[in-house]
């Protein structure tokens, strides 16, 4: 390892906990090994149990090769395939291709399970620039590895509802202001469904039209959601969907106080407290009473940016030294409420932000 990485490898850990500690830590690593690991090698260690790497500079699309592992890339998405769904072990799954690219080259970004909500909930857009870290190549496509992170840089200021002009290619994020739900029709003696909805921002309201095979894409919608549309057009004063269009519904999520016994989707908050209990944690959130978010192991260690625990570790010590940072900042979870005595939980099944 370089004296520079080292460096900075140590600058990420200090940023978790004070020099005693991290010197404590180093000296176990040290013993384990009976004095055969390097203090360089045993930074690296401990890096790697906490899911931590040093800061990378962005190299080109184009140097991006075999061999070449949690690179950090800046490049512009240029194309967004649509979300293919799939079956493996019983287990349903999800990938995406996103086409991003720089002045030297474009490639195809792969993104899987959990990372294709960065498409889905409209995290990545066309048009944005975007700084993914965490790159590796898989033959010819780049992949997202465990722990990158995508951020967007720059985002394209959009045209508003009352800026667009008949004819116009749309590529638009507006409001749900009314539903109109499904509409069957016949064409060439053939049953197909269509849905529509009326879109507000804020300059003026203009009905969607959803044509095959968009025409489901807002079920479950409610009043005053999200959604974004690319690749529609405007005509005959409305938005209409073809099948090139992409449709996104980003459901927005509850607050702490919104949260009832019945209630099955997203919460967002900031975190007030957190405890260990458990194999997982409870967050209390602000504004959220006597009631609590609980995270499993695996949904807790994501929080913590660990993929694992480090041996002879309890999470409740790993909560000592990374749960400071969590305090305040906010958090975006799915899941379920659940009743307990006098008080609500959410119990959580996926870690959304």
């Amino acid at each position: 390892m370089e004296p520079d990485e080292s460096k900075a490898l140590k600058e990420e850990l200090l940023k978790q906990m004070d020099e005693g500690k991290l010197e404590e830590l180093i000296r176990e690593k040290e013993e384990k090994f009976h004095g055969l690991l390097t203090r360089e090698a045993a930074l690296f260690a401990i890096s790697k149990e906490m899911n931590l790497q040093a800061p990378q500079k962005p190299i080109p699309v184009s140097q991006m090769g075999p061999g070449i592992r949690r690179a950090t890339i800046l490049a512009k998405v240029n194309r967004i395939f649509d979300v293919k769904r799939y079956e493996k072990n019983g287990q349903e799954g999800r990938v995406c291709r996103v086409f991003v690219g720089d002045e030297s080259s474009e490639r195809a970004l792969v993104l899987w399970n959990d990372d294709v909500d960065y498409v889905e909930r409209g995290k990545i857009m066309k048009g944005d620039l975007i700084e993914a870290r965490g790159i590796y190549m898989k033959g010819d496509e780049l992949a997202l590895g465990y722990g990158g992170s995508i951020s967007v840089l720059e985002r394209q200021p959009e045209k508003k509802l009352a800026g667009l002009s008949e004819g116009e290619a749309v590529s638009i994020t507006a409001s749900i202001s009314e539903y109109s739900g499904l509409r069957r029709y016949e064409r060439e003696g053939v049953t197909h469904e269509m849905g529509s909805c009326t879109l507000e921002d804020g300059t003026g309201k203009i009905r969607l039209v959803l044509w095959e095979p968009n025409e489901r894409a807002l079920e479950g919608a409610k009043l005053g959601d999200s959604v974004r549309i690319e690749g529609a057009r405007l005509k005959n004063g409305e938005i209409q969907t073809s099948r090139f269009s992409k449709v996104i519904l980003m459901a927005k999520p509850i607050s702490p106080g919104q949260l009832t016994a019945d209630f099955e989707g997203e919460l967002e908050g900031k975190i007030e407290g957190i405890a260990a209990l458990g194999e997982g944690l409870e967050l209390r959130l602000e504004g959220g009473g006597e009631g609590a978010v609980l995270l499993s192991k695996t949904l807790s260690l994501r929080l913590l940016g660990l993929k694992s625990l480090p041996e002879d570790v309890a999470l409740e010590t790993m909560l000592k030294l990374k749960g400071g940072a969590l305090a305040g900042s906010s958090i975006k979870v799915r899941g379920k409420g659940r009743p307990d005595g006098g008080r609500l939980l959410f119990i959580a099944d996926k870690l959304m932000s």
